[in-house]
């Protein structure tokens, strides 16, 4: 039980980081090769952790 715990706050953790990365790179808007890499990022960490 404790290991499943664990394991699920490191999920939401790194949920919580890329979101936050993926939201900086969004806002900023410097360049669209770097949102086309933020999105395919998002919808892979979806993806693994659903």
């Amino acid at each position: 039980m404790v290991c499943n715990n664990v394991l699920l706050s490191q999920k939401v953790v790194y949920g919580k980081m890329m979101y936050g990365f993926i939201h900086r790179m969004l806002m900023s808007q410097s360049s669209t090769s770097l949102i086309r890499y933020a999105n395919s990022n998002a919808i892979y960490t979806y993806i693994y952790f659903r």
